[in-house]
């Protein structure tokens, strides 16, 4: 339920050196068998710049060339990149989920996006929805949710952190790869609070509409957060889904008010990625947690809560199941 702090940089952490070694194992086992599934991946990115000379890399940031390397990888691979819009008509009309599909998602609103990943995008002819904050579209400032660019705005070039402009919104609108998607109007952290969503969201809806002629729109939390009262005023806002930070594959009996998505990393490779496509980074992080929880009860202590949704029926396979 909780999703990767865009707070201040910070040292990667004992779970941050687990997920990375669940990827690179995931990453092995992948090319000994691919994990049968009916299922599909959904990724998530959110800034796609470069590295500038001087200043610490970018949060939540992919480069431009490993960007074009994961994507690029994973169709050499044999995986399939669908829109979004087109998985949630197949499960509306009740069929069979395509073999190998991943789903490209960009959260917040960056303008890299439309210099660096979607010439990219296009090369590749790969599809993508934009989940948009739509309080800073056109604004000089940075977003309020991303302390580096507040630290070193006046070192890098804009691009790197300013939201879109609604102008670089309707070129890509334009080109037919780019859907748009709610994200809020001013991504904030809604839990306990399903009015403020309710009202929040209306007016994202509204702008999407009246600026790009937007309606069907599909939802991504604000830092992944939500409950059960937040997803009930999705349900209510009319949208075809709500997607959620949780690193499960979307299995075709899932509820799409509740999908989850895979974050994409710097370190990242099309193998790493290939793992969590085919469900074996699921497996191993799942694995690791059973491992903590056990270790929580001989020392007397409760195992963590996780919330997951329930039509999101994650591999009850352990970590050491899934290298025999």
């Amino acid at each position: 339920m909780q999703a990767a702090s865009k707070s201040i940089p910070r040292e990667p952490s004992f779970k941050d050196w687990c997920r990375h070694k669940a990827a690179q194992i995931g990453a092995v086992l992948t090319r000994l068998h691919r994990a049968p599934t009916d299922a599909f991946a959904i990724i998530t990115y959110h800034r796609i710049a470069p590295r500038i000379a001087g200043t610490p890399a970018p949060t939540i940031n992919v480069a431009p060339d490993r960007f074009r390397t994961q994507i690029a990888g994973l169709q050499q691979r044999g995986y399939v990149i669908r829109s979004l819009a087109e998985m949630v008509r197949l499960k509306r009309l009740g069929l069979p989920i395509p073999p190998r599909t991943v789903v490209l998602t960009f959260d917040d609103g960056f303008a890299s996006v439309y210099r660096h990943a979607w010439p990219i995008l296009q090369e590749l002819q790969a599809p993508a929805t934009l989940f948009l904050c739509t309080a800073f579209l056109d604004s000089d400032a940075p977003f309020p949710f991303d302390p580096w660019a507040k630290a070193y705005r006046d070192r890098v070039p804009a691009e790197s952190w300013r939201p879109l402009r609604s102008e670089e919104c309707r070129e890509m609108l334009a080109g037919g790869l780019i859907e748009f998607g709610a994200h809020t109007h001013t991504h904030q952290d809604f839990r306990s609070r399903p009015e403020d969503l309710a009202d929040d969201l209306h007016a994202c809806q509204r702008i999407l509409r009246d600026k790009f002629r937007a309606i069907e729109l599909g939802f991504a939390f604000p830092y992944g957060y939500y409950d059960e009262g937040l997803m009930d005023v999705v349900r209510d806002a009319k949208l075809t889904c709500a997607l959620t930070v949780d690193s499960w594959l979307v299995t075709r009996d899932a509820d799409p008010f509740g999908w989850g998505r895979f974050t994409a990393h710097a370190w990242d490779t099309p193998g790493t990625l290939a793992a969590k496509c085919d469900g074996w980074y699921s497996r191993l992080l799942g694995g690791y947690h059973a491992c903590m929880d056990t270790g929580r009860r001989v020392a007397g202590r409760s195992p963590r809560k996780i919330s997951r949704p329930t039509a999101i029926r994650p591999s009850n396979k352990t970590a050491s199941d899934c290298l025999r």
